[in-house]
C-alpha cells in the first residue's frame, strides 16, 4: 500500500496573513501550560503536524537556535516561525500573542499586589511558593540529568554553584556563563552533527536590522553598569536590570529565577517574597515564564511599568533570533558551537541549583514543617505529570488550610488565613468602637509615664520583630477606669492602658511588663490566629452536622469539646505572649524580675475568684510565674546588652560644652 505523503508547507506565495498568524498564536498563549518543554511541544504539534506552517527539520533548527541563545526558549521559537512566515512583522505578530494571555493575568495580580501589598505573606500565597519550589526542584533535577553528564560538563556545573556561592555578587550568575562558554568550546567531548535537510529559508532579514539588533543587545547589557544609572528613579532601573537579565538567561524561564532575584531583588528595586509569588503565578498559567515581567512592573508601576518591563525582558533574546537565524543553517554545522552551547548549559545547570538551595528554599519555605509538607506533596504530583494548573491551585488550597504562618520569634508555625493588612483594619475598627465611648487621658502624670514607657517598648518590638512591628502604626491611650485591672493591644498596635492596672504595676518595670506583653499579642498575631480559628471550627462544625446528621444535643455537645479546644489555645497564646513580652521589655532596658513580682501582686488579687486553670481562657498565675522564672536568665542577658546599648548612645557627663 503506497503511503500518502503529507501536504507541503507554506511557501513563500502562500504566507498565511497577519491576522491568521496573530489569532493562531494568541489561541497557543491561552493554552501554553506547563513550561517550555511542553511550550514546544504544542508550537511543533500546531505549527508543523497540523498547519504545515513550517518543515521538521527548520523547527528543529528553531529550537537549536533557541536553545544556543539567551532567552525565552518557547517565545523565540514562537518569534521564529512568525519570522519564517512574514518576517519581522510576523515574528512581533506571533511572539506578542504567545506571551498576551499569560502577561494580562500576571499584570492584573500585580496591580493586585500594589493594592494589597502584603499579600505575597497570606496563607494560599505561601502554598503557592512552596508549588514554585517543586517546580524548580524539578526543573533542576532534569537539567542536571541531561546537561551534566561527563566529567568536563559536570565539573563546569559544580564548579559555577561553588562560585556563585562564594561569589555573592550579581555578577556571578553570568560569568559562570561565560567561563562555561570557554571551557566547553575547549574541553567538552565533540557530538556528530548530522546534516539537516531544511525545507524552505526564512524570510531575509536586512543587515541594517541585524546590526540594530545587535547594538541594542549590546546596549541594554552594558547600561545598567554605568554609574549613572543609579541615581534614575526605579520605574526606570528596574526595565533597565530586567533587559540585562533577559540577555543573560541561557537555558529557558527557569534559569530567569537567579538572574533576576540578582538583578532587581537584591538591589532593593522589587521585594523577594512578591517576586516569588509572581513567579508562583507564572508556572501556574499559561504562556512563557518571562511574563514575570508584566507581574514585576505592575506591582511597581502600574500597566505602564507592565508594558515596559515585559517588553525589556523579552526584547534581547528576540532581537537576538532575529540576528542569528538567517546564519544559524551555517553555524549549527560547528562542533566548536555545540561544544560551547554543552559548556554554557552545564553552568547554567550549576547556577539554578546554587538558587535552589541558597534562595528559593530558605524564601518559600524556611523552617515552616507546613510548607516543607506542601512543598513535597506538590513534587510528588508534579513527578507523576499532574497538570501544572491543578497542582499549583492544591497547593494554594493546602496552603491556606494549613496556614503557612510562623509566629515572629518563635518556631511555631500558627493557623492564619487573614494578612497583615487585613489584621490592622479590623484593629483600626475594634479600637474606633472600644474609645468611641471612654473616657481617655491625655496629659498629666500618669499619661506621661504611660507613654514613656510605651515608646521604649514599641521601639524594642521594632528592633527585635522588624518583619512585622514596622508595619504597624503603634499608639497608646490611658483609659479612666479605676474598677479596671487591664490593658490590650490590637491587632495593628493600637493599645490602651486601664488606670486600675497602673494601681498593681506601680513601677515603669511593671508596666514596661504589662505592656511586653500586650505588643507580645499583636506581633503574635494571635488576634487575626483567633479569628482564623473560628472561621475553620465553624466550618468543621457545619461540615461534621452536615454529613452525620446531627441532632441538636449532639451538635451542642460538639460546640463545647470545640470550645474546649479553644480555651486551651488561649492558654497557649498567653503563656507565648508572656515569653515574648519579657524579652521586648528585657530589651527596652527594664528589669525582667519585675514580671514576676506583678504576677504574685495578680495572684493575691485574684485568690478565690477564679475558675480552674483548664476552664480558663487564661493560665493561672503561679504556671506563669514558672514559665517566667525559666526565662529570667536569658531575659537577664538581653537586659544586660541593652543597657550596654544605652550607654552607649548616651553623651558622657561632664563633657564640656
Amino acid at each position: 500500500m503506497e503511503h500518502q505523503q503529507p501536504p507541503p508547507c507554506a511557501t513563500a506565495a502562500q504566507r498565511i496573513p497577519l491576522r491568521t498568524l496573530g489569532l493562531r498564536f494568541l489561541a497557543l498563549g491561552a493554552t501554553a501550560f506547563g513550561g517550555p518543554v511542553a511550550h514546544l511541544g504544542l508550537l511543533r504539534d500546531q505549527c508543523v503536524v497540523r498547519r504545515r506552517w513550517i518543515s521538521e527539520h527548520a523547527f528543529a533548527d528553531l529550537v537549536s537556535l533557541a536553545q544556543l541563545l539567551p532567552g525565552p526558549t518557547s517565545s523565540q521559537t514562537a518569534f521564529g516561525i512568525g519570522l519564517w512566515q512574514r518576517g519581522v512583522a510576523g515574528g512581533i505578530v506571533a511572539s506578542a500573542c504567545f506571551a498576551l494571555p499569560g502577561a494580562v493575568v500576571l499584570c492584573a495580580a500585580g496591580l493586585l499586589v500594589v493594592r494589597e501589598p502584603l499579600i505575597a505573606e497570606s496563607a494560599w500565597a505561601r502554598g503557592l511558593m512552596a508549588f514554585a519550589t517543586a517546580v524548580v526542584a524539578i526543573a533542576v533535577y532534569g537539567m542536571v540529568r541531561r546537561l551534566t553528564h561527563g566529567n568536563v560538563k559536570g565539573g563546569i556545573a559544580a564548579g559555577s554553584f561553588l562560585l556563585c556561592a562564594a561569589w555573592d555578587e550579581p555578577l556571578a550568575g553570568p560569568a559562570c556563563v561565560a567561563i562555561g562558554l570557554v571551557v566547553g568550546a575547549l574541553l567538552c567531548p565533540r557530538r556528530h552533527v548530522e546534516a539537516a535537510d531544511v525545507a524552505g529559508t526564512p524570510r531575509p532579514v536586512h543587515r541594517l536590522a541585524t546590526v540594530l539588533a545587535l547594538l541594542l543587545v549590546a546596549a541594554v547589557i552594558l547600561l545598567p553598569f554605568l554609574p549613572t544609572v543609579s541615581s534614575l528613579p526605579d520605574a526606570v532601573r528596574t526595565p533597565l536590570a530586567l533587559a540585562q537579565s533577559g540577555s543573560m538567561v541561557f537555558g529557558g524561564g527557569h534559569v530567569v529565577l537567579p538572574m533576576i532575584e540578582a538583578s532587581v531583588v537584591e538591589e532593593g528595586l522589587v521585594g523577594r517574597s512578591d517576586f516569588l509569588s509572581g513567579y508562583s503565578l507564572a508556572q501556574a498559567l499559561p504562556g512563557p515564564l518571562f511574563n514575570i515581567g508584566a507581574f514585576i512592573g505592575a506591582s511597581q508601576a502600574g500597566v505602564l511599568g507592565a508594558v515596559a518591563c515585559t517588553i525589556a525582558l523579552f526584547l534581547p533574546g528576540l532581537c537576538l533570533m532575529g540576528a542569528a537565524l538567517p546564519m544559524w543553517s551555517h553555524l549549527r554545522h560547528s562542533c566548536r558551537a555545540r561544544r560551547a552551547l554543552d559548556g554554557a548549559n552545564a553552568a547554567v545547570t550549576g547556577v539554578l541549583l546554587w538558587a535552589l538551595v541558597f534562595l528559593v528554599i530558605p524564601e518559600a519555605i524556611g523552617t515552616s514543617v507546613s510548607l516543607a509538607l506542601v512543598a513535597l506533596g506538590a513534587l510528588g504530583l508534579l513527578w507523576h505529570r499532574a497538570p501544572l494548573p491543578l497542582v499549583a491551585a492544591t497547593a494554594a488550597a493546602v496552603g491556606m488550610l494549613v496556614g503557612c504562618q510562623q509566629v515572629s520569634g518563635t518556631d511555631r508555625t500558627q493557623f492564619n488565613i487573614l494578612n497583615v493588612a487585613t489584621e490592622c483594619e479590623l484593629g483600626d475598627e475594634a479600637y474606633a468602637e472600644a474609645t468611641a465611648k471612654a473616657t481617655i487621658i491625655h496629659q498629666g502624670a500618669d499619661a506621661e509615664r504611660v507613654q514613656r514607657v510605651a515608646a521604649r517598648i514599641f521601639e524594642s518590638a521594632r528592633r527585635r520583630h522588624p518583619e512585622i512591628a514596622r508595619r504597624f502604626a503603634w499608639h497608646i491611650v490611658l483609659v479612666q477606669d479605676d474598677a479596671t485591672v487591664n490593658a490590650w493591644a490590637l491587632p495593628g498596635g493600637k493599645c490602651a492602658v486601664y488606670t486600675g492596672m497602673l494601681k498593681v504595676a506601680s513601677t515603669d518595670d511593671a508596666l514596661a511588663a504589662v505592656l511586653g506583653h500586650e505588643a507580645a499579642h499583636a506581633i503574635a498575631r494571635h488576634g487575626g490566629e483567633r479569628i482564623s480559628q473560628s472561621v475553620a471550627g465553624s466550618v468543621i462544625v457545619d461540615a461534621v452536622s452536615e454529613s452525620a446528621g446531627l441532632s441538636e444535643g449532639q451538635q451542642q455537645l460538639l460546640d463545647a469539646a470545640l470550645g474546649m479546644g479553644g480555651l486551651s489555645f488561649s492558654r497557649s497564646q498567653e503563656s507565648e505572649a508572656d515569653e515574648l513580652g519579657l524579652l521586648i521589655a528585657a530589651d527596652a532596658g527594664y528589669d525582667p524580675r519585675a514580671a514576676i513580682s506583678f504576677w504574685e501582686a495578680m495572684s493575691g488579687r485574684d485568690r478565690g475568684g477564679r475558675p480552674p486553670e483548664f476552664l480558663s481562657t487564661h493560665p493561672s498565675e503561679r504556671t506563669r510565674i514558672e514559665r517566667l522564672q525559666r526565662l529570667l536568665p536569658r531575659a537577664l542577658r538581653i537586659r544586660e546588652q541593652a543597657l550596654a546599648r544605652q550607654a552607649a548612645l548616651s553623651p558622657p557627663t561632664g563633657a564640656a560644652p
